[in-house]
């Protein structure tokens, strides 16, 4: 069994991001800190394999195309403005 922790990793309000995060990592959390907004992440310490996950983050009152498929994670406010983060999902 592999030794887990959780890290946090910057995201940045913008659109569209890309994270290369290991393999069968789970989402704890979405907030901000400071004037940055974060995720907290679960995985394993020494990862053998890690793969792209996109995230897309909206303001509110923001459009969402019915056609993206999104699960949501999280909200969090900064400096007065609120932002959703979803995860983008994959059909395998």
């Amino acid at each position: 069994m592999s030794e887990k922790t959780i890290y946090k990793y910057g995201i940045g309000i913008q659109d569209l991001v890309h994270l290369s995060l290991p393999v069968d990592s789970k989402i704890l959390t979405f907030q901000a800190q400071g004037m940055g907004i974060y995720i907290w992440v679960l995985h394993d310490v020494a990862p053998l394999k890690r793969e792209l996950r996109a995230f897309r983050i909206y303001g509110t009152g923001h459009q969402i195309s019915e056609s993206e498929k999104l699960d949501y994670i999280g909200t969090t406010q900064v400096a007065g403005f609120v932002w959703h983060l979803f995860e983008e999902s994959i059909d395998v």
